[in-house]
């Protein structure tokens, strides 16, 4: 197995984190799920509360598995669908909206 070593060099001020669940062998990197976040502060302070946000973000995201990163990303047409389908209507896309978009 060939294993790549990332040349990217954070500017002052930015953070990119990665979580992998469920490692097949401890510090592998590969597992189940994983998810990654790269934040930046207009400050270019980072600190460990700002590192350690980043990390619990990763595994909020990966715990979560959302489908969709906004609500402007999901399909008109899906939209519709579960509508139709779900008993609720407007009740059941909300908590679509709710579950499955990052962002909300």
């Amino acid at each position: 197995m060939k294993v790549y070593k990332s040349s990217w060099n954070p500017a002052n001020g930015e953070v990119l984190q990665a979580y992998v669940h469920g490692q097949t062998h401890k510090g592998s990197g590969v597992g189940k799920i994983g998810s990654f976040i790269h934040l930046s502060r207009k400050d270019n302070q980072v600190t460990d509360e700002f590192e350690a946000m980043a990390s619990s973000l990763s595994m909020h995201i990966a715990a979560m598995k959302p489908a969709y990163m906004k609500i402007e990303d999901v399909p008109e047409e899906h939209k519709k669908e579960i509508m139709e389908r779900e008993d609720g209507g407007e009740k059941a896309l909300k908590k679509f909206i709710k579950r499955d978009v990052l962002w909300e």
